[in-house]
């Protein structure tokens, strides 16, 4: 008994007296010389530690390369409590959607206890360096991610052409290290705008109702109206309940809170609100939480795309809500319904910046929509085209002669041969309506009124070929042009009529981003979900399932 006693104290005095400085030294250099010899020894595309690949491989040597090869998480003899409070941010990255196997975290846990094993365990010297690399391995890929995100959106879906951010993480992690702040700096690659904390949150929430459960979908059967009763309405009750949108007492009679709890549910969806529950509420209610967990991670990923400054004052498009909203200063300043492209001529996603409007335009038919859309109608009538303000011009340039529409033998043009400029005058009649607002891009994509307005009652609006038509499209002219105090709301609406183009520049550009969210949360804390019009989410989901991707 004396002799272990003895030796408990041996141990306790050799853990309580510092090391030299000399030893200190030695440690330290040793473990730099380990780590240049294992960088050294490896192709930098197969780099392996303790039986783990690097997907940092790029930046990683050239990271301790300007260090000198010096121990980032560690002073060669015990490790820094900088590291562990990396590891808890590896470990909350499953808030984010991310998982944190992907970032190596098992494996640098048992490194961690094997240092804390001490003789007992694997060599310290060995766990030191492991550790010092698969931390920095692990910083360096979840700043990517959470910067620029997961996946390479352009390797999903070619029509996504949005700006991603980027940044020097070797130098980053460098300056975070000698600041102290390592954590804290990983942290804040996340997209700094309260949308994204905001589907943060939404993705506890719903992971929290998988917890305990989830929800059970509505039996099928006949659409339940208001004043129906029996157990389908006890169910749609108890499926409301779970998610919030009825907090009533429980009810088996469709009665006028149950009607609210059911039009509230279906303005989050983007569901026709009527009350009644048919086929596509039915549809949306059977939806198992699992189903939406995956939902919200995918459109993390996406926020982890986008510009790190949106912009003072920026016009957003979701083309999955089919939804417009102007934001200054980090508010919301107004929001209407939009028409978006259809299945087979989708809007794309891209930024871009507003520049100028153009009140009472012309319509310049695009030559692709010449060919595919007017020459059918052109061989069906000449004769109704030229009377909605169409006119047709011998070819391209500025002084081609105009043509009768009616004096062309359209039957015998193809799309081979046609070469045709269609132009359509300003008029109520106008596929652009009273004004077009323009932000230049290679995809001919832009904002305009339309004289269909009855295509806006529609709950699903995807009806145009590309272009995003707007239901008050005079009250966001007011908006931009409220600088500009010659450019009354009457002066506006004047100029939108009168027939004749009136091109207006704007003082300062407006940003334009044209986006694809089927979920996120609005400013007063509703989680919206939408239907997938694009089919876009099923290819990211599945992307974000396989293995961690290296380095960008």
């Amino acid at each position: 008994m004396r002799r272990g006693l003895g030796m408990v104290a041996v141990l306790l005095f050799a853990v309580l007296v510092p090391v030299s400085p000399a030893r200190a030294r030695d440690d330290l250099s040793r473990l730099t010389e380990h780590i240049r010899r294992h960088l050294e020894g490896q192709d930098p595309a197969r780099l392996l530690v303790d039986g783990d690949r690097l997907l940092s491989a790029e930046a990683l040597p050239g990271f301790y390369e300007r260090r000198g090869f010096a121990p980032a998480w560690s002073d060669g003899h015990d490790l820094a409590a900088a590291a562990d409070s990396v590891l808890a941010v590896v470990a909350e990255l499953q808030t984010d959607g991310l998982r944190p196997e992907d970032y190596g975290l098992a494996h640098l846990r048992r490194l961690r206890a094997d240092l804390a094993d001490g003789p007992a365990g694997r060599p310290r010297l060995a766990c030191l360096l492991d550790l010092d690399l698969l931390l920095t391995d692990a910083w360096l890929l979840a700043g990517s991610h959470l910067l620029s995100g997961r996946i390479n959106p352009e390797t999903i879906d070619p029509e996504w052409f949005v700006r991603r951010r980027d940044g020097d993480l070797a130098a980053a992690l460098e300056r975070a290290l000698a600041e102290g702040r390592p954590a804290a700096a990983l942290r804040a690659f996340r997209p700094p705008q309260p949308g994204y904390a905001r589907l943060r949150a939404a993705l506890a929430d719903y992971r929290e109702l998988r917890r305990i459960g989830g929800w059970s979908p509505v039996p099928p059967g006949p659409t339940l109206h208001p004043g129906d009763q029996g157990p389908r309405v006890a169910a749609l009750q108890a499926r409301l309940a779970v998610t919030g949108d009825d907090q009533g007492p429980a009810t088996a009679i469709l009665d006028a809170g149950l009607e609210a709890a059911v039009k509230h549910f279906q303005a989050r969806h983007g569901l026709e609100v009527d009350g009644t529950v048919g086929p596509a509420t039915l549809a949306a209610l059977a939806v198992p939480v699992s189903e939406r967990i995956e939902q919200l991670k995918a459109n993390l990923e996406r926020w982890r795309w986008l510009p790190q400054d949106l912009g003072t004052t920026y016009v957003l498009v979701n083309i999955a809500a089919q939804q417009l909203s102007v934001w200054h200063s980090g508010r919301q300043e107004l929001e209407m319904a939009v028409i978006v492209g259809r299945s087979f001529r989708r809007t794309p996603v891209f930024s871009g910046r507003m520049t100028y409007l153009v009140l009472s335009p012309a319509w310049e038919v695009p030559p692709s929509l010449a060919v595919q859309d007017k020459l059918p109608e052109l061989q069906a009538d000449p004769g109704r085209l030229a009377d909605l303000g169409f006119q047709a011009f011998a070819g391209w340039e500025a002084d081609a002669p105009e043509i009768d529409l009616r004096s062309v033998d359209w039957t015998r043009v193809t799309p081979e041969t046609f070469g045709y400029r269609l132009r359509q005058k300003p008029g109520p009649q106008n596929a652009l309506g009273r004004v077009k607002f323009m932000f230049p891009n290679r995809y001919s994509v832009y904002l305009h009124d339309t004289p269909s307005r009855e295509l806006f009652r529609r709950a699903s609006r995807a009806f145009s070929s590309g272009c995003i038509r707007i239901e008050d499209p005079e009250a966001l002219a007011v908006k931009l042009l409220a600088d500009q105090p010659a450019w009354t709301p009457e002066a506006i609406r004047e100029a939108m009529q009168a027939g004749v183009e009136r091109t207006v520049a704007l003082k300062q550009p407006v940003s334009v981003h044209l986006l694809y969210w089927t979920a996120w949360v609005a400013d007063d804390g509703q989680v919206c979900f939408r239907d997938d019009v694009y089919h876009r989410d099923a290819p990211l989901q599945a992307a974000l399932a396989s293995a961690a991707p290296e380095e960008p």
